[in-house]
């Protein structure tokens, strides 16, 4: 009986490693015109296999072979929602401890473009398990946190921070991913995640900026751009879509009700995001408005610009990095000076509107700082430098966002003070 589960085994082992060959000859045989169409129906094939999961697995701990982990990586999301119903629960949560080890802990490091993969199917296997009955919702977020403190490494530091905006991502209606499941179950997750736990990841995310930032790390882009992808996973939970009522459909096939059209100035594609509007309402408030609580964030912005612009005659190394930092602090930056609706105290409340007020200061402050003097950053922006024509447009959207919310007098009475 021994014998016959060594052999057993020995096949299970001979057909994974024959698995993994075939998928390693037909992802980079994706390449070839020759060979493409080959490749295209084995690589269907081992998508539609029962033991696409294992495979998967198997392939993205073993294999060199960047193209077939990118295709496992893949697989395994595919392969996951398929068989979903009939894994036990200690299954699916091996599913997300095995995309977090092999995110934190495989050598080498994944390629990015793997990386990113498996940052999407994780967020697309927690999402699928987050109404799953006796789910810990909290709890599988704090798992991913856990593994990436337990590294104590800036990689995985980085890595956590671009997990949680995958799992925001994944969590909006308008970038999810299909899973051939009714819209009620899309919505629900929407809606859990925003009243639970949004505001808990940009504060997540604040902090980890803002600790980077003072320490000079990320302007000396010596912080593996941990900061980014801080201030990146700030701008993703600010970009989420608070003014849905949960009627409308989505991205899945289903056609939106007459009457639940989205307004074009909550679309924030094209021209109409130059005026777009961000409403998370008063839980918000104290993140976000509390005196001083993003003064470190406008601080940040200006140093980042001015280092950019100064990085851009060079050719080191730090140029694309600064100049990422920029252009991740101007996109929060973007976000706060869209600011709208009940975030801001009312007249009730506070009858002098002295929040808003300071906000709005703060903002143009901001802003001032990266469109002037005019003249010379129109100049940059007209050299072909592509952050200076970036911060050009961003500004110019921010001033929008501004003057959609805030009052004309506004503007008047910051001319008289900053001149």
């Amino acid at each position: 009986r021994g014998s016959r589960r060594r052999i057993g085994s020995r096949a299970i082992a001979m057909d994974m490693q024959g698995a993994m060959t075939a998928v390693e000859q037909a992802a980079q045989g994706l390449a070839l015109p020759s060979l493409r169409a080959n490749a295209e129906a084995t690589l269907l094939e081992f998508r539609r296999s029962p033991h696409a999961l294992p495979a998967c697995r198997h392939i993205l701990e073993h294999s060199q072979v960047t193209e077939a982990q990118f295709q496992a990586a893949s697989t395994l999301r595919d392969a996951a929602l398929r068989d979903w119903t009939v894994l036990p629960p200690q299954e699916r949560s091996g599913l997300r401890q095995f995309c977090l080890g092999a995110l934190l802990h495989r050598t080498p490091p994944p390629a990015p473009v793997v990386a990113s993969q498996l940052m999407s199917t994780l967020a697309v296997i927690l999402k699928r398990a987050w109404l799953d009955d006796g789910v810990d919702r909290g709890a599988m977020l704090s798992e991913a946190e856990a593994a990436v403190t337990q590294a104590s490494t800036a990689t995985a530091r980085r890595i956590g921070l671009q997990l949680f905006a995958a799992v925001i991502s994944e969590f909006s209606p308008t970038t999810a991913s299909a899973m051939q499941l009714p819209w009620e179950f899309h919505e629900r997750c929407r809606a859990s995640l925003e009243t639970e736990f949004l505001a808990g990841l940009f504060a997540h995310g604040s902090q980890i900026a803002r600790s980077v930032a003072e320490s000079g790390a990320a302007l000396n882009a010596t912080d593996d751009s941990v900061c980014v992808a801080s201030l990146r996973l700030m701008s993703a939970a600010l970009a989420w879509d608070f003014t849905r009522d949960g009627a409308a459909g989505g991205p899945f096939g289903f056609i939106q009700p007459e009457g639940h059209l989205r307004p074009n100035g909550n679309d924030r594609d094209g021209e109409a995001a130059d005026a777009v509007r961000i409403t998370p309402g008063a839980g918000w408030r104290e993140t976000l408005l509390a005196p001083g609580a993003m003064d470190w964030l406008f601080r940040l912005n200006t140093a980042a610009f001015d280092a950019s612009a100064s990085a851009s005659a060079s050719a080191s190394g730090g140029r694309s990095r600064v100049e990422a930092l920029a252009s991740a602090a101007m996109g929060v930056v973007a976000s706060l000076c869209a600011l709208s609706g009940d975030v801001f105290p009312s007249a009730r409340e506070e009858p002098g509107g002295e929040t808003r007020r300071r906000h709005f200061a703060a903002c143009v402050r901001a802003v001032r700082a990266v469109l002037s003097p005019a003249d010379a950053v129109v100049a940059a922006a007209a050299s072909g430098w592509a952050t200076g024509e970036d911060m050009l447009e961003d500004g110019a959207r921010t001033l929008c966002s501004l003057a959609e919310v805030h009052p004309v007098e506004d503007f008047v009475t910051m001319v008289h003070v900053l001149d």
